[in-house]
């Protein structure tokens, strides 16, 4: 939907679209559309896009103009009109096929300091500090730190700096396995959930769920059943908050029910004691099953 006042820069003969991408971009669509300042007069147009994302990013496309494009103001402001980032103001900076994108300060990367002297051959250090505030498991910032030499003799060094918010689950394999050798690889080889590194036939998310070492293969904690007062129980440690564990029971080991959702209470000290509700001698047939299943959110 396109407000009115937009639709009457677009008449005659332009459009203009709007399409939410995914869940973090939204654009604006304008296709043979007059300038403001010609909405009235001569049949000035241009064709862009304005892309609009989640994190604060803001990019201006611009495909063609038929008009001169040093009379124009080209920035952002608020609905209030009382802040605003003007790039410019009725000089030639924009252009065909220009993309332009402003973008809001990095708030999770911080260095100690702007600028430094050192002697020849001497060094100058500066601490990067990274700030999760405000970013959830499975966010990732990029940005490219430069150092620019002022003596001019030397080309500036990048340093690419890559900030990866991992889940509890990741967080797990990097203490007990290190970096992967691509970074945010926390999926495959060693570090997939169905690796079993220690080969005890514990998988890495089982290991993680019930608190076990994924590097020994003596240890193995996987859950155990019993029969008590002729039901049956199973018991595990339900070492962690962000998996869901699931007890189910089947008759046939074909079919299987829900029964119990994270039963019990977290903690790698005291396991959890489930007791079917199905009594054994009056099962039909007389036979009863009983496991568990743990996923990922």
């Amino acid at each position: 939907m396109i407000p009115s006042t937009l639709q009457g820069y677009a008449a005659p003969n332009g459009t203009i679209h709007t399409q939410l991408v995914d869940a973090d971009t939204f654009i604006v669509q304008y296709t043979n559309v007059k300038p403001y300042s010609q909405l009235a007069g001569a049949d000035e147009r241009f064709t862009g896009q304005v892309v609009l994302k989640r994190d604060g990013k803001i990019r201006l496309n611009y495909k063609s103009f038929n008009f001169g494009q040093d009379s124009a103001t080209i920035g952002i402001q608020n609905s209030a009109r009382n802040q605003a980032i003007q790039l410019a103001h009725n000089q030639p900076f924009a252009a065909s096929n220009l993309a332009v994108q402003i973008a809001p300060p990095i708030s999770w990367l911080t260095t100690s300091a702007t600028s430094a002297n050192a002697a020849s051959g001497a060094t100058a250090q500066f601490t990067l500090a990274a700030n999760t505030t405000g970013l959830v498991a499975g966010n990732v910032r990029t940005f490219n730190y430069t150092v620019t030499p002022s003596g001019g003799g030397q080309p500036p060094l990048v340093v690419p700096v890559r900030l990866q918010v991992l889940t509890p689950l990741e967080s797990w394999k990097l203490q007990n396995f290190g970096l992967p050798t691509i970074a945010g690889a926390f999926t495959s080889g060693t570090f997939a959930d169905l690796a079993d590194p220690d080969g005890d036939g514990v998988s890495n998310l089982l290991e993680y769920a019930f608190g076990g070492n994924p590097s020994s293969a003596l240890s193995a904690p996987l859950p155990t059943s019993q029969i008590s007062n002729l039901t049956l129980q199973i018991t595990f440690t339900r070492a962690r908050s962000d998996l869901t564990y699931v007890v189910q029971g089947s008759n046939d080991l074909l079919t299987w029910t829900d029964l119990s959702t994270n039963p019990g209470t977290v903690s790698l000290v005291t396991p959890v004691t489930y007791t079917d509700s199905v009594n054994l001698p009056t099962a039909n047939p007389p036979r009863r099953f009983l496991r568990l299943k743990v996923s990922t959110p």
